[in-house]
């Protein structure tokens, strides 16, 4: 064998070692979703829209969280950083006073109220799942 054959199937067997590590790790990596791949239920927005209604819609209006903007400006971080930010501000007179289940009940009307898919399973209210989820903007001619 020729030194420049031995080299090259050194490399060859580096890249080789390199890919199967780095499959190795992609499986390995939590798996991460995005708003756009139906987060919540049609039912679990449901119920936060009576939860809206019941007790935000005192102070918010839902076309005040139906803008383009407001889903953009969150666009590429987890869907837990928006929720932690609604559940520490509201409601306005006890901020984090409600159950994590109607914030995020909430939160599921709102991504619907934007033209979000609806999937068939509902979104989590626990924190590492709300960090696998991340907020994909919405393109133009994908929602109401």
């Amino acid at each position: 064998m020729t030194r420049r054959c031995r080299d090259t199937l050194v490399v060859l067997v580096a890249l080789a070692g390199t890919a199967g590590r780095a499959a190795a790790l992609q499986s390995a990596a939590p798996e991460t979703r995005t708003t756009l791949d139906g987060v919540f239920t049609d039912a679990q927005a449901a119920r936060g829209e009576a939860r809206f209604r019941a007790v935000c819609a005192n102070c918010h209006s839902v076309k005040q969280f139906t803008t383009p903007s407001v889903f953009r400006t969150w666009s590429g971080r987890p869907l837990r950083d928006l929720f932690e930010n609604v559940r520490s501000l509201m409601p306005d007179d006890d901020p984090g006073g409600l159950d994590r289940q109607t914030y995020v009940e909430v939160l599921a009307y709102l991504l619907k109220a934007n033209g979000y898919p609806a999937g068939e399973t509902e979104l989590p209210a626990g924190d590492s799942a709300l960090r696998k989820i991340r907020i994909d903007a919405k393109t133009e001619g994908t929602g109401p």
